[in-house]
């Protein structure tokens, strides 16, 4: 006879919660951008460009370096840093690879995303928390004349991630979200590192 494929009681429950979870990341992802819209929007080349800012955290880290040439502002270049540093941790390493969510492309029928297929998991955006806590300290360290600018960039880079079908809006909720947290604790953790390196460094020239 035809062979008989046995399932354990809670195979098909975690297929069940996985198809709901696909739903609802599908419906959130085409409620923001209307269905059609989503399907006939062209190439956007100033999108991608726009996204490329962030890919490493290469805009802000090369900010921070610029700061660091500026003696008043070598503490906030230092924190920008320990921002992007720890969402790294905590988003790319820790939280995708727990989660491990797929892309909106691979779930959402006749989707393509604008970009090359990415390498790692959706949730959370980790353009999105390196852009939101650099933003965000930038914008409250900096005069607003520079602080502005780069808050808009970073709002750019997290919206482009959305336009371009490689996050859902809660990837970006959860960047948002993530990316303040980083910033906090940054700002929290960076002049007690500073201050103890400092202290370290006074003991080392006097011996």
């Amino acid at each position: 006879g035809a062979a008989r494929v046995v399932r354990c009681p809670g195979e098909e429950n975690d297929a069940g919660l996985k198809n709901i979870a696909a739903g609802c990341a599908s419906g959130a992802y085409l409620l923001v951008m209307d269905a059609g819209t989503v399907a006939k929007r062209p190439p956007h080349k100033m999108g991608a460009a726009i996204t490329q800012l962030g890919n490493g955290g290469i805009l802000w880290l090369s900010i921070a370096c610029l700061l660091f040439a500026i003696r008043s502002q070598r503490t906030l270049a230092a924190t920008v840093i320990a921002a992007q540093l720890l969402g790294a941790l905590v988003t790319n390493l820790f939280i995708k690879n727990t989660v491990k969510r797929r892309r909106p492309y691979e779930i959402i029928a006749g989707l393509e995303a604008l970009l090359p297929p990415q390498k790692d998991w959706s949730f959370p955006s980790g353009h999105t928390t390196s852009s939101i806590s650099a933003g965000l300290l930038l914008f409250f360290h900096l005069p607003l004349l520079f602080g502005i600018p780069c808050l808009s960039i970073a709002l750019c880079i997290v919206w482009s991630r959305m336009y371009l079908a490689v996050h859902f809006p809660t990837d970006i909720l959860g960047g948002v979200c993530i990316g303040g947290f980083c910033a906090m604790m940054a700002e929290y953790i960076t002049p007690i590192l500073l201050f103890t390196l400092e202290g370290t460094k006074r003991t080392y020239e006097n011996y």
